[in-house]
């Protein structure tokens, strides 16, 4: 059985106390004075105030904090530690479905806790605040693809560092961008890469934008698509978001003509010379405007992001244009002419309302998470001098290498090149710390898990990286397997959740145990409850389900009869001349739902034909068969369950007693809620008497007087 997915209703039914989001550790070192005893230990002030603020925040409230609202809250944190001790005792923390759900949810919360506690939370932060900026910044480019150009030389690093030496000794970088650069835009642009913000661009690259002084060359730096010199022009705040709407009379050839010009003036001109401006410039996007995946939204264009391309707009959108409804006059690009409307400034966006969104970017961009995992493990490494022995990666990444420039060799057997090379030394300690060793036996596990070897190639360079990447990965991954060593906090956090399995453990063995009534015990529940048990008023409904909608609604929706008569003539005529077989004598519109249920029969399209009893309010489905004309034949076919059925509205039921056998589960239900109310106030009752609980008034007292604002 999977616990987890029925903690939840278990532990709000049951007020139990997670320990998720708590700031302390499981062991108070001042446990502070003693709120209450029970078998044998103490409640403690300062654990009473760390359950408060984890599972009841507004008892420390200024209204919240009550003697009365402290002295139950402190009961019920007992009674859970009683419920969690007995199933303790009973041996339910030793269940073994119980220990693998442990484990499974141990593993995914200390990834969690890691990967996005520690290295999202700040990618998250990093990214939010770029997007705040805007940078305007060209670039030189020297491509470079392992898969297309075979294995990284000098030749690229050559090609790319000579550029900066012309640019050194003078050369404009634009032209230097024409003449070096491998970006096929680079001839037109110069290498103008226009505005962009955080995470517009690869992570090497961006970082590069974010850090780079302003009008000077930076790099060369290595990305994905090969190696970049960088020229920033300009940062900036980004604006807030501005949502634009627009007219447009497209060039042709990017020319444009008198008579354009002539037409966009006096759609200017009667937009501009009108009191009802909004009005009439939705009119004229209507009737005028060419841009057709704008015209179909009123001529929206959403939000516009400044990025250099069409500068016009830029100027126009955030320098032109403050207040929303305004409208401008005619810009040109060199696309056609415009006339823009500011339709709305949006606000800022918060962190809170971009979390998602940014985690969707970091998540799909691997050079963002693998710098940040980096971070991680030079903290990990100072704190528990963690080393990497350089000549077992040196060693691995030259063979490797030579494995896949040549083919794996016979002497390096194995299901893959790093667990073939890494075979014959699986003891050898390849990463070394304070709490003990890895091995290359470990990592060769790891590799094949991870799939290492995808990622390696001809390149010496690119190999190094992986490695010294997965290397990193993988004391991460040991570091999270292992987080009870690192993280008291964590220890607490995971001893409250399999407290709260043990607890769910509990209350399905000693508690949520139902039973089958008989007739003598539901008949009390029965007489008690009599005036709530009467059916709503009914409709009795023939449901006639077939097989095939298409061939059953072509037989209902024939032509009227003469007509069908003649066709059926000529069709015959047609077929006698090619069989000698007879024609089907011609069909006839059912009129009562007999002959329906007969014509069906008769073209084997009955699934099934059902009476059901449904009160009018009874869910969709109800409301699909009420909708039907009252004992009246309807030959429109419905949907009912997923399947094509005739729907016949025979009759109306008026309310009634339901007898004991209607009323059974409704009964069944109300027995078994009632004896398991019955057995859990016994069963805690009987704990909280072995426990001789003792809540100390004057203590309470205290914590409240304590606690108070001042």
């Amino acid at each position: 059985m999977n616990y987890r997915h029925l903690i939840p209703f278990g532990l709000i039914v049951l007020f139990s106390f997670s320990g998720c989001g708590t700031s302390s550790t499981g062991t108070d070192s001042n446990p502070g004075f003693t709120v209450a005893t029970y078998s044998g230990k103490s409640l403690g002030s300062v654990e009473l105030k760390r359950e408060l603020l984890k599972n009841s925040p507004t008892s420390l409230s200024d209204t919240g904090l009550t003697e009365k609202n402290i002295k139950e809250f402190a009961e019920r944190f007992i009674e859970y530690k009683l419920k969690v001790a007995d199933g303790n005792a009973k041996g339910f923390g030793k269940d073994s479905a119980l220990l693998d759900e442990f484990s499974s949810y141990k593993r995914s919360l200390a990834q969690a806790r890691i990967i996005d506690g520690k290295i999202k939370k700040n990618l998250i932060e990093e990214l939010f605040n770029r997007k705040k900026q805007m940078v305007k910044a060209s670039h030189i480019l020297v491509m470079y693809n392992e898969a297309k150009n075979g294995p990284d030389t000098v030749g690229y690093y050559s090609r790319i560092m000579n550029a900066k030496t012309e640019l050194k000794k003078g050369l404009d970088f634009a032209e230097a961008a024409r003449r070096f650069s491998d970006e096929p835009n680079a001839k037109q642009t110069g290498g103008d890469l226009g505005w962009f913000s955080g995470g517009d661009m690869v992570y090497p690259f961006e970082n590069a934008a974010f850090t780079a002084p302003i009008d000077s060359v930076y790099g060369p730096i290595k990305t994905q698509f090969g190696y970049h010199l960088i020229k920033v022009e300009a940062r900036k705040t980004s604006s807030d978001p501005r949502y634009i709407s627009h007219i447009m009379l497209m060039f042709s050839s990017e020319k444009d003509t008198v008579a354009m010009r002539t037409r966009i003036d006096s759609i200017s001109s009667a937009i501009h010379g009108n009191q009802f401006k909004t009005a009439i410039f939705n009119a004229m996007v209507a009737k005028y405007s060419e841009d057709t995946q704008s015209k179909i939204n009123g001529g929206s264009m959403g939000e516009w992001k400044p990025s250099g391309r069409v500068p016009e707009f830029d100027d126009v959108i955030f320098s032109k244009l403050s207040k929303p409804g305004e409208i401008s006059g005619v810009v040109r690009t060199k696309w056609g002419f415009h006339i823009v409307r500011l339709d709305s400034i949006g606000k800022p966006a918060t962190i809170e309302s971009q979390t998602e969104a940014l985690s969707r970017i970091i998540s799909r961009q691997t050079d963002r998470m693998d710098s940040q995992k980096k971070v991680l493990f030079a903290e990990l490494s100072a704190k528990n001098n963690v080393k990497i022995t350089q000549s077992f990666v040196d060693s691995l990444v030259n063979k490797i290498t030579a494995a896949k420039e040549s083919g794996l060799p016979d002497s390096v057997a194995g299901p893959s090149t790093v667990g073939g090379i890494l075979k014959d030394s699986a003891n050898r300690v390849i990463i070394s710390s304070k709490d003990g060793n890895l091995t290359a036996g470990e990592f060769i596990a790891y590799s094949e898990q991870k799939q290492i070897d995808l990622r390696t190639g001809k390149s010496k360079s690119q190999n190094e990286k992986v490695i010294q990447q997965s290397l990193t990965d993988f004391y991460i991954d040991n570091y999270i397997d292992n987080l009870e060593k690192y993280d008291p906090e964590f220890i607490e956090v995971m001893t409250s959740f399999k407290d709260g399995l043990v607890l769910f453990k509990w209350m399905e063995s000693e508690i949520w145990k139902t039973t089958e009534p008989t007739d003598a015990d539901l008949m009390p529940v029965y007489e008690e409850q009599k005036a709530n048990l009467i059916w709503d008023e009914r409709g009795e409904f023939y449901v006639l389900t077939v097989n095939n909608f298409k061939l059953a609604d072509s037989l209902v929706t024939l032509k009227p009869e003469a007509e069908t008569n003649q066709t059926a003539d000529k069709k015959k005529k047609k077929e006698t001349s090619k069989s000698k077989k007879p024609a089907p004598a011609p069909l006839k519109i059912p009129s009562t739902f007999s002959e329906l249920v007969s014509l069906m029969e008769a073209n084997n399209l009955i699934v099934s034909l059902d009476t059901v009893l449904v009160s009018k309010n009874d869910g969709e489905r109800a409301s699909r068969l009420w909708a039907k004309p009252f004992n009246s034949l309807d030959l429109s076919l419905t949907y009912l369950d997923s399947r094509p059925s005739f729907v016949f509205f025979n009759k109306k039921i008026e309310p009634t007693q339901k007898t004991l056998d209607e009323a059974r589960p409704e009964l069944a239900r109300i027995f078994n809620e009632r004896l398991i109310e019955k057995r859990q106030t016994e069963l805690i009752s009987s704990l909280k008497k072995a426990a001789n609980i003792k809540i100390d008034e004057k203590a309470i007292t205290r914590f409240v007087q304590e606690n108070k604002k001042k």
